[in-house]
């Protein structure tokens, strides 16, 4: 995925955002057509709750978008190694999921990985909390929202972004800054299959958000930000010495910790 929105950093991010949605939300109409499964009626809190997803989502993907194209992928993979622990939190204060003691040493050694970060390098890693934050809002939001199947939520949610992405693509036309100005062959068709890059990942993300429960949902999303930090330093060159060495490893120990307890709770079900 990273090395996939990479081939778009020289587009801005708002521009990147836009274009995705355009692009998705067709694809997402056509589907639900050919799926020809009845739109299901929701209620008033549902359609708050996914209107509020579609901000939070925007939001991680402007974020997202933005760091790779800064040279911050490192950046991103703190943050999306973070998101699974908010998830717990979000869990167990605001939908009374409970937590074992191993959960909480998990959470307690991110936060430390986290304290540790700022104290070191004398600010916040903003980015990756606010990455963290606001896909861990996301799924919250998908979570309370079990009326709405994954298909049709993730349409209702893309069709409001869709009408803002038009009018930056628009505006960026009239304005002379348009993404496909001088693009080449190559860049628009990444910029057309952003749309189908985007879709089903979500797709698959809101099916498992009303599956299983959030604080083990952040369990299965250990591996993209693996990924994506292997891909930052690798591929890309990004620094992960010093400092920000033992703050990565922090939070890796934290989510070592919390993935042996939640196998070892899944066995135990089983038996």
């Amino acid at each position: 995925m990273v090395i996939f929105w990479k081939l778009l950093a020289e587009v801005p991010a708002a521009h990147q955002v836009a274009l995705r949605i355009m692009f998705a939300f067709p694809m997402l109409v056509l589907i639900v057509w050919l799926r020809k499964k009845p739109t299901p009626r929701l209620r008033r809190a549902t359609v708050l709750k996914l209107l509020a997803a579609s901000a939070f989502l925007f939001t991680n993907w402007v974020l997202f978008l933005w760091a790779i194209s800064v040279g911050r992928i490192v950046d991103t993979a703190l943050g999306y190694y973070i998101n699974p622990l908010v998830s717990v939190v979000f869990g167990v204060m605001i939908l009374g999921e409970r937590m074992r003691r191993l959960q909480w040493a998990a959470v307690g050694l991110a936060g430390a990985g986290v304290l540790y970060l700022t104290i070191t390098l004398g600010a916040a890693p903003w980015l990756s909390l606010a990455i963290a934050m606001s896909f861990g809002l996301y799924g919250l939001m998908k979570k309370q929202t079990p009326d709405a199947d994954a298909l049709h939520g993730l349409a209702i949610e893309t069709s409001w972004l869709a009408v803002g992405s038009l009018g930056v693509v628009v505006f960026a036309g009239l304005y002379g800054t348009s993404p496909f100005d001088g693009a080449s062959v190559g860049l628009i068709g990444v910029m057309v299959l952003s749309g189908a890059v985007t879709i089903f990942p979500l797709w698959l993300f809101g099916r498992a958000a009303h599956a299983i429960p959030l604080s083990s949902l952040g369990v299965l999303q250990y591996l993209n930000p693996t990924i994506s930090l292997f891909v930052g330093i690798l591929l890309y060159g990004e620094s992960m010495a010093g400092d920000r060495l033992v703050g990565f490893a922090l939070v890796w120990v934290a989510l070592a910790v919390f993935a042996y307890d939640s196998l070892a709770h899944l066995k135990a079900e089983e038996n």
